[in-house]
C-alpha cells in the first residue's frame, strides 16, 4: 500500500512540474507569442551574433513599418539610406523597445505592437492620422548591427561613398530597368525613358496652360513611395516654378490630355545629390512616374 502511495506522489509531483513549466511558456496568439508585458512577436529567423544590446548602444535595423491593414509607411531600405539607426536607452517600461535586450545580431523578429506605444517609443509623438483607428502597428524587423558612436558615424559616412559610387553605375540600371519593365519605349530630352500607356489627339500640355494630374511614383524596385490627385487631381500652370520635379515637367511636356504615360527620371531631374529633404528619396536616387493627365485648359 505504502509502495502504490508513493508511486502516485511521484506521478503528481511530475504532473505538477509538466504543467508549472507549461505555465511558463509564452501564450500563442495567431502565430505570435505574448509577453508578460502583452507584445505580441514572432521569431523568423536567428542571427549568429553573440552580444544583445546595452545601454548607449546604437542598433541598426532593417525594418517595415505597417498599418493595421497592412499598408507600408516606413520602409529603411529607401527611407533611411544612411542606416536606420535606434539608441538603446534600456528602458524597462517600454512594451516594445524593453523586447530587444533578448536579440542578438542577425536575429529577424515580427512584431504587433499596441499604437499608441509604438509611436511613443519610435518616433515620440502622438499616434499620426493614418493610424488613428488601428489598435495595433505591424513591425518587420532584422537587427543588422550594433555599434557604439564611433562606429555609427564611420557606418553613415560609408553609405555616402556607396551613394557616390552607385551613381556611376546610373545610366546601366535606368536602361536595364527600361528593358524589363517598358518593353518598347522612347527617350525624349535629358535622356529620359519614356513608355505610352494610353495615347489621345486632344489638347497638349503648353506653358501657361492649366494642367490637372495624377500620378504614382515607384523606385527602381517597384516599389511605391507616393501616389497622389487620385481622391482630387492636382492642379497646377504649366512652367511655373517650384510645382513639379523639372524631369516631370520635361516628360508632361509631349503629353496630351487623356493620355498616361510612365517613365523614368535620372537622379539629377529629380531629387539630385542630396536626396528629398524629409529622407524619402536617397541621394542619387532614379525615379519611375506613371501620370495621367486629366485636363489641360
Amino acid at each position: 500500500m505504502s509502495q502504490i502511495r508513493l508511486v502516485n506522489y511521484w506521478l503528481i509531483a511530475v504532473i505538477t512540474i509538466v504543467i508549472m513549466a507549461c505555465s511558463n511558456e509564452p501564450e500563442l496568439i495567431d502565430g505570435y507569442s505574448v509577453s508578460e508585458t502583452g507584445l505580441h512577436y514572432k521569431m523568423c529567423a536567428l542571427g549568429e551574433g553573440e552580444k544583445h544590446p546595452k545601454k548607449g548602444d546604437w542598433l541598426l535595423l532593417n525594418v517595415k513599418y505597417k498599418t493595421e491593414n497592412d499598408s507600408l509607411f516606413y520602409h529603411s531600405t529607401h527611407q533611411s539610406w544612411q542606416g536606420y539607426f535606434l539608441e538603446f536607452k534600456d528602458d524597462k517600461t517600454a512594451k516594445f523597445l524593453s523586447y530587444f535586450t533578448k536579440m542578438i545580431e542577425g536575429d529577424s523578429m515580427q512584431f504587433k505592437v499596441e499604437t499608441s506605444a509604438f509611436f511613443k517609443e519610435i518616433f515620440g509623438n502622438e499616434v499620426p492620422y493614418f493610424c488613428k483607428g488601428d489598435s495595433i502597428v505591424k513591425v518587420e524587423l532584422r537587427l543588422v548591427s550594433i555599434m557604439d558612436a564611433q562606429e555609427k558615424e564611420l557606418y553613415a559616412q560609408s553609405k555616402i561613398l556607396e551613394m557616390k559610387d552607385n551613381h556611376q553605375n546610373e545610366t546601366e540600371k535606368v536602361l536595364n530597368y527600361a528593358k524589363t519593365n517598358f518593353g518598347d519605349f522612347d527617350t525624349i530630352p535629358e535622356h529620359i525613358f519614356f513608355k505610352s500607356i494610353k495615347n489621345t489627339k486632344d489638347s497638349i500640355v503648353m506653358p501657361g496652360k492649366l494642367v490637372s494630374i495624377r500620378y504614382t511614383g515607384y523606385y527602381l524596385d517597384n516599389e511605391l513611395f507616393d501616389k497622389a490627385g487620385f481622391a482630387k487631381p492636382i492642379d497646377f500652370t504649366y512652367g511655373s516654378q517650384g510645382q513639379l520635379l523639372a524631369g516631370m515637367q520635361m516628360a508632361i511636356r509631349v503629353m496630351r490630355k487623356g493620355e498616361i504615360a510612365k517613365f523614368i527620371l535620372p537622379s539629377q531631374l529629380a531629387f539630385g545629390e542630396q536626396g528629398s529633404s524629409d529622407g524619402t528619396i536617397p541621394p542619387f536616387c532614379p525615379l519611375v512616374y506613371e501620370v495621367e493627365i486629366i485636363d489641360v485648359k
